[in-house]
């Protein structure tokens, strides 16, 4: 029976699936992998077209209806790994019109103690460097171009929420703007940490069942599909059993929530009003949707209000993953690898709240 039908029945079904990047991150695996082993002169020339045509197409989405396991799975993630080998593998059959064998030949040189933590690591850089970093990066600009054009409007400074020294809201704007600056550098230093991918440490770590030069190779065929300069991790063991280096961009990115969940309070403070509050701002862009159901023509910061939950909910989710660190013990067991598929859910979901912020 195949593994994806058989964990129907033990599995979970909350219905959470995994981030679109997840999967693109593992099926990239897989074909690089593929091509690894034929150059080695362990793979069938047909056959390792035929997975590496596969696994672009699952890469692309096109199979995803067909990715059904569920994200509380086995804590190691061999369910996410085997649910992509099974459907690579099919496809590669319809394909090559060969014999495709999930493990014999889509997961050659692979387990999933060594593929789903490196994929959970693509995954990360590949959401960082292609959504998070431009949005922050729109954010910072939006802010610096704010500050230059509030530089000449003088109001209250205000301490304890009442009345102290003038200030200029360009000043005010501009103070979040470095702190948005600041927040970006740390995220693109904590995310060239997880750029050293465990690959070939198969199992344990020892590299058991994988050529001496299987890692070295696959990584070098990622690097040419996402130009994202991965390496191979330079203690494996380290890779595959502490995901620490996950939870520094979780907690880089908390540090942005704070900053972002800030703003937003008194963003609120300044739109307050118009005739009972401090009504030093105006957001035209409010006015699009009704404030309230009972209240004709009433504005509220419908967007900023948005943004404050989902700071709240980065900060939850980064704590999630500091406790989920905690469960790891020894080499591979289940609570190091349940964390592994609970950071991946929510370290991306990280990077996609971000993704749909602007200023």
């Amino acid at each position: 029976m195949k593994y994806v039908e058989a964990s129907k029945r033990v599995f979970l079904n909350t219905g959470t699936r995994f981030p679109r990047n997840m999967i693109r991150a593992l099926a990239l695996i897989k074909k690089a992998a593929a091509r690894a082993n034929y150059s080695l002169g362990l793979l069938d020339s047909e056959i390792a077209k035929a997975i590496e045509k596969a696994s672009d197409e699952v890469a692309q989405g096109l199979h995803d209806e067909q990715i059904v396991v569920d994200v509380y799975q086995t804590g190691s993630g061999t369910g996410i790994n085997m649910n992509l080998n099974e459907l690579i593998a099919q496809r590669a059959s319809q394909i090559s019109q060969k014999s495709v064998h999930p493990n014999d030949h889509v997961n050659m040189g692979q387990s999933s103690n060594d593929v789903v933590p490196s994929a959970i690591r693509v995954a990360t850089a590949l959401s960082f460097s292609e959504q998070l970093a431009p949005a922050l990066k729109t954010i910072v600009t939006s802010l610096e171009n704010l500050s230059q054009k509030t530089s000449g409007v003088y109001k209250a400074g205000r301490t304890h929420l009442r009345d102290a020294l003038p200030v200029t809201l360009g000043q005010e704007f501009g103070a979040y703007a470095e702190a948005f600056k600041i927040d970006l550098e740390n995220a693109m230093y904590s995310v060239e940490k997880v750029k050293q991918l465990p690959l070939g440490g198969t199992a344990v770590g020892t590299g058991l069942n994988a050529h001496p030069r299987f890692a070295e190779l696959v990584v070098h065929e990622l690097n040419g599909f996402t130009g994202l300069g991965f390496k191979v991790a330079e203690n494996k063991f380290r890779a595959m059993r502490l995901l620490t280096d996950l939870v520094f961009v979780s907690s880089s990115l908390r540090v942005c929530a704070l900053n972002l969940y800030r703003l937003c309070q008194d963003l609120r403070l300044m739109f307050s009003g118009p005739f009972t509050a401090l009504d030093e701002i105006d957001i035209p862009t409010q006015e699009e949707i009704a404030g309230s159901s009972i209240m004709p023509g009433k504005t509220n910061p419908v967007t900023v209000e948005s943004a404050m939950l989902v700071a709240a909910e980065v900060c939850g989710l980064d704590l999630a993953n500091h406790r989920l660190r905690c469960t790891a013990n020894l080499s591979l067991r289940w609570g190091c690898h349940s964390s592994v598929i609970t950071c991946a859910h929510k370290c991306l979901f990280l990077a996609k709240l971000f993704t749909d912020l602007r200023v």
